[in-house]
């Protein structure tokens, strides 16, 4: 049976939102990963750090929510990238364009430093 899909967000420095969801992220998962999303553009921070990690399984409805997000956070001045540190899910960045959105891999643990850039 699939693992239910949820969706946390927290705050783990003062720059940064970290929105980390879990379970399989297919269309049904949009609302609650759009309104997770929405709370954490709402919230400020300097840099939103979306962690894919936990997802057992994401489709392209993640990928266009994860756009629309990106587009977002450049109107609000903030920096957006994404975790994703398995070999499927960076191939399937890479494959439809969207790598950019990847966190830099050599950013150790699970926060994001004030001073990060994006990947090429």
């Amino acid at each position: 049976m699939p693992e239910p899909f949820s969706v946390e967000v927290s705050r783990p420095t003062p720059h940064l939102v970290a929105v980390t969801p879990s379970g399989e992220a297919d269309l049904a998962a949009v609302p609650a990963l759009l309104a997770a999303l929405t709370n954490a553009a709402d919230e400020g921070a300097a840099h939103v750090l979306v962690d894919l990690d936990a997802l057992t399984f994401f489709d392209a409805s993640t990928l266009g929510l994860l756009v629309v997000a990106d587009h977002r956070a450049a109107g609000d001045g903030s920096t957006f990238l994404v975790r994703c540190r398995s070999r499927s899910g960076r191939r399937l960045f890479a494959v439809t364009g969207l790598g950019r959105l990847l966190e830099p891999t050599t950013l150790p643990g699970p926060g994001l430093p004030p001073s990060a850039s994006r990947a090429a």
